[in-house]
């Protein structure tokens, strides 16, 4: 019984143990000018005039104040080549790909990142009112199912299981 139990605690202190982060959760609402030459469709991207401003910030993005003023770098966005499309406060936001692009508005999936926090996917919307005119967007964080516990689960049941069968098995 005693070797059974030195070598559990042998496998346990073997196991890689892995440093976590936190993921990422709320949402942040910026603003920002852009030019327009008619359609997002026809332009192949955004052009913007200048830094963006915060709107509202929640969850972890609260630590980001609201009006943020010029605070928010804003990146020219070319639908082709995916890339950075805002950074404030130590957050960014990495468009991986874009989709629903209309003549005013379009979506884009990608990662959040901050340092102290692990890469979140996250999911902009992106509207305009007008050519040349205030673009505004709100960038949320989503969840992402964790196969890994259902995995851990079932093997935990299984070895469960065994353990009965074994017992049962002791027992006859």
């Amino acid at each position: 019984m005693l070797k059974k139990i030195l070598l559990a605690g042998a496998f346990a202190l073997a196991a890689p143990v892995g440093a976590m982060a936190a993921m990422i959760g709320g949402s942040i609402d910026i603003a920002g000018s852009v030019t327009n030459n008619g359609s997002f469709v026809t332009d192949g991207g955004v052009t913007f005039n200048g830094n963006g401003s915060t709107q509202l910030a929640t969850g972890d993005f609260a630590s980001v104040p609201a009006p943020a003023l010029g605070d928010v770098t804003l990146t020219d966005i070319a639908f082709a080549t995916p890339g950075t499309i805002w950074e404030v406060g130590g957050f960014t936001f990495t468009a991986t790909g874009f989709f629903g692009i209309d003549q005013d508005t379009f979506h884009a999936t990608g990662d959040i990142s901050k340092a102290g926090f692990d890469d979140t996917a996250g999911l902009l919307v992106f509207t305009t009112q007008g050519i040349n005119a205030i673009a505004s967007f709100s960038t949320t964080t989503t969840t992402v199912p964790l196969p890994a516990g259902v995995l851990l689960m079932g093997t935990a049941l299984a070895g469960f299981g065994v353990m009965r069968r074994r017992k049962d098995k002791k027992a006859a």
